[in-house]
């Protein structure tokens, strides 16, 4: 059932609520037992949430959870603008929708319940650490791939003085993990943050750890080769490897 104009902006919708510059993350809205019982005030506490998180400079979802947030925002943003269905004039239609758009967003708070890796970034350490892990990933496989895809440049730059800082923390707080009787939230910070960054963004920590062992920098050359090589040269079975070792690197 097609409206008869086009949705209210979040600003438009949100009024006083809307965040014109967020920067701490939102609580997340609870969800409710039932579908039906969705009204306009859970909607704008959705709405409210789901804009600002998008917005924001320290929350903003990684790449394979924004999708799910834009979907939130605008179910939220169709219900608490849903006068534009009306007005098209079919009510079994209009109230049909309605529903289904109280089940999008009660599905998507008890994934959020449920499902902490779509959680965004809590403060500004971690949405740091969740860059730079997609800029590593984005990094090598811009060497992998450069000679036969055109990617954006930025993907070209690696903060090597990251990553070797934290490989050397990474071995120490595996050897203090070894030798203290603490929490673990108290002996390997920086496991934790890189671990809860490769949750968020669906990489595999692994794949990121074997990266940093290999010393990442300018004079770096992926194990398998460069793709466009392996194609010439017709070495077929390491291209294969090469392929899938890629696409392990997410979930």
């Amino acid at each position: 059932m097609p409206p008869i104009r086009e949705r209210a902006t979040p600003k438009a919708l949100l009024g006083e609520l809307y965040q014109k510059d967020p920067a701490e993350p939102l609580p997340r809205p609870k969800s409710l037992s039932d579908s039906h019982d969705y009204d306009r005030a859970q909607a704008l506490l959705g709405l409210q949430y789901a804009d600002s998180t998008l917005r924001s400079p320290i929350a903003k979802p990684p790449p394979r959870v924004e999708l799910a947030f834009i979907i939130y925002r605008d179910a939220c943003a169709d219900f608490l603008d849903f006068d534009r269905f009306n007005e098209a004039r079919f009510e079994d239609q209009a109230n049909d929708l309605k529903w289904q758009l109280g089940e999008t967003i009660q599905t998507f708070e008890q994934d959020l319940e449920q499902k902490p890796v779509l959680m965004p970034a809590k403060n500004e350490c971690e949405q740091k650490i969740q860059e730079k892990v997609l800029c590593l990933i984005r990094w090598t496989l811009s060497i992998r791939y450069s000679a036969c895809a055109v990617l954006p440049k930025k993907w070209k730059k690696l903060d090597e003085t990251f990553w070797k800082e934290t490989k050397l923390l990474l071995r120490m707080e595996e050897y203090n993990e070894f030798l203290s009787g603490t929490s673990r939230e108290e002996r390997c910070p920086r496991t934790l943050e890189l671990l809860g960054a490769c949750d968020r963004t669906g990489i595999h920590l692994d794949a990121v750890r074997w990266i940093m062992d290999s010393n990442p920098g300018s004079e770096w050359v992926p194990p398998n080769g460069n793709l466009g090589k392996l194609v010439k040269s017709g070495r077929h079975i390491e291209l294969r490897q090469m392929l899938r070792d890629d696409y392990q690197m997410g979930e």
